[in-house]
């Protein structure tokens, strides 16, 4: 039987990285009427610790209910008293989290309800599969009283802001091009100094979705990431039980790293050959334009 996850791992100064691979299979694959794994792995996560978790608001607009004026109140099921907030840390995918000093940018959950899984947007969608494909969520996991007080106080005090100040304050007559190389830097230092702080008060970290097709996991201590067991067994087992997974399993591969396929999950041979053919024709369309 193929290996379902896969894992990498790095170490940034204090920090160390896990990235976890495979839990896109059934969206890569095109799996119809099937939990996506990645819900079902954060499912089980919630289900067994405690989180907190940040939510962007740019993926919600146009996803709200037109009645609500607060895109909270998408979120209002998930409330337990009146603890959550708007931030200003962007957490939408395509590039790093950062800090917006100018405007909100995402919700801060100190309670993450096991209800966002059952929660819709206002074209009937689920909520989850939608952040999960538009938005990078950050759950903070096995998040106590104590941390969730200090959670705030970082939210409440976010570093490098007076820097992400300065620079948008000189970057509004700037090129595209320019804005890049100023808040690149920028974005990584932040990143990087934010999940140190935020694993300074939980055990785990974890952000992903989608656009990655990646979960990425964030710890001071390395043995923290056995809190990932469970949860990424759950996904597993879960996967292994689908009719189609046992249909196919024994076609089912991994891409070579020398294929250079954006899809880090097992697939079907077919869907290997498209992935080569939309990647042949990317690099086409990018000599064409060069020329």
């Amino acid at each position: 039987m193929p290996e379902i996850i896969r894992f990498e791992e790095k170490r940034w100064d204090s920090l160390y990285v896990r990235y976890i691979y495979g839990l896109t299979i059934f969206d890569e694959n095109q799996v119809p009427d099937v939990e996506d794994a990645m819900v079902t792995f954060l499912r089980a996560l919630v289900a067994i610790y405690p989180c907190a978790a940040q939510i962007g608001l740019l993926p919600l607009e146009g996803q709200l209910p037109a009645e609500d004026d607060d895109p909270r109140m998408v979120f209002a099921p998930m409330r337990q008293g009146e603890d959550y907030f708007l931030t200003h840390i962007n957490s939408y995918a395509h590039g790093n989290i950062w800090v917006e000093p100018a405007r909100l940018a995402g919700c801060f959950f100190p309670h993450l309800s096991e209800d966002i899984f059952t929660l819709c947007t206002d074209e009937g969608e689920l909520l989850i599969d939608y952040l999960l494909m538009y938005d990078q969520p950050m759950l903070y996991v096995n998040a106590d009283e104590h941390a969730r007080v200090q959670l705030n106080a970082l939210y409440a005090h976010p570093p490098l802001t007076d820097e992400f100040a300065a620079a948008e304050s000189i970057s509004s007559s700037m090129d595209r091009a320019s804005r890049v190389k100023l808040f690149g830097p920028l974005r990584e230092q932040f990143e990087h100094r934010w999940w140190e702080a935020a694993t300074g008060i939980v055990p785990l970290g974890l952000s992903g979705g989608h656009d990655d097709a990646t979960m990425i996991a964030y710890s001071r201590n390395p043995a923290h990431f056995a809190l990932l067991d469970r949860p990424l067994e759950q996904a597993c087992e879960a996967v292994r039980a689908t009719p189609w997974f046992q249909a196919h399993q024994h076609e089912l591969r991994w891409p070579e790293e020398e294929e250079e396929i954006n899809a880090w999950c097992l697939l079907l041979p077919e869907r290997i050959e498209e992935e080569k053919a939309q990647e042949a024709r990317r690099q086409e369309n990018l000599r064409k334009m060069a020329e």
